[in-house]
């Protein structure tokens, strides 16, 4: 009898690992959603940015070089930053289905020990 509870407990030792994981993942996941929030906000005063700068030289009939320079590498800073979310998101997307493969395979191998 005890050893058929040995590989028990070392599947449900091997499922709560499983679930930490997927927490923490998750908890992962909550933080790149709330970067990418940000991020989004920013670009969207990007926007308005660009969409004033634009009405102001229209009106002014002057070019706004720095500023402009200004905008170009702040934007070029939200494409790395977005650029990289991506990527942590990706990962992220990767180890969540690898690990629902490992939890399939673990509660496969569970049902057929019974």
């Amino acid at each position: 009898m005890g050893e058929v509870e040995e590989p028990r407990d070392l599947l449900a030792e091997r499922i709560r690992r499983l679930e930490r994981r997927i927490e923490e993942m998750a908890g992962n996941l909550t933080s790149a959603s709330s970067q990418i929030a940000r991020t989004s906000a920013n670009v969207d005063s990007l926007v308005d940015l660009v969409g004033r700068l634009g009405r102001v030289v229209d009106v002014q009939g002057t070019v706004l070089s720095g500023e402009e320079s200004d905008l170009e590498r702040r934007l070029g800073s939200v494409q790395e930053s977005v650029h990289d979310l991506a990527s942590g998101l990706a990962d992220v997307v990767e180890r969540l289905e690898r690990i629902s493969g490992e939890i399939a395979s673990a509660l496969g191998a569970r049902a057929r020990s019974r």
